[in-house]
């Protein structure tokens, strides 16, 4: 049986420690999120689906491509919003995105051209697929609070990382 699982998750610019991948504050944000990576997969979790945003979704798709090495049942697919979805972004996270993206083993295009639906519409389609949301979310306003908000629509099992303190919360579905 496939048990498929997405992410959720802030860009660099919500988290101040992020551009320091050196530091203790990245480090222990990059360790929380494997470990409930790790605890997904022990629990049967075999399909992971990142948006390939910069920050969080590409942190958790590098997470999963390094596992994956090592465990051929665990399936990376990147669900990515637009064709241009790099347009703008520092060299460096361009570098990542296609190092990962060729690590993939499905991608998913839902948009030719970039929207401000497309996003929504890229994490609406994640949020469907997956029994299982984990997401690096304190609750600031945005896309994540979205998507969080939606997978409690749909009563997915949430697993919550909080980027402050690195707690980890597993809240009860709740149906609207």
């Amino acid at each position: 049986m496939i048990k498929k699982c997405c992410f959720t998750g802030y860009r660099p610019e919500k988290l101040s420690y992020f551009q320091d991948k050196n530091g203790q504050s990245y480090q222990r944000l990059e360790e929380t999120l494997a470990y409930t990576i790790d605890e997904a997969i022990a629990q049967g979790y075999n399909y992971f689906i990142s948006g390939f945003a910069r920050g969080i979704d590409l942190m958790a798709a590098a997470l999963v491509a390094d596992l994956a090495k090592n465990h051929p049942s665990i399936v990376l697919e990147a669900a990515i919003p637009c064709l241009e979805q790099t347009r703008g972004w520092p060299r460096e996270d361009i570098a990542l995105y296609n190092q990962l993206l060729a690590k993939a083993h499905y991608k998913v295009y839902l948009d030719a051209e970039g929207t401000r639906y497309s996003y929504l519409k890229r994490n609406r389609y994640m949020v469907e697929a997956a029994q299982r949301v984990i997401g690096v979310f304190d609750g600031q306003k945005g896309g994540t609070a979205h998507t969080v908000l939606y997978a409690r629509k749909l009563g997915r099992e949430l697993v919550l990382i909080n980027p402050q303190d690195f707690t980890v919360e597993s809240p009860e579905p709740t149906l609207f």
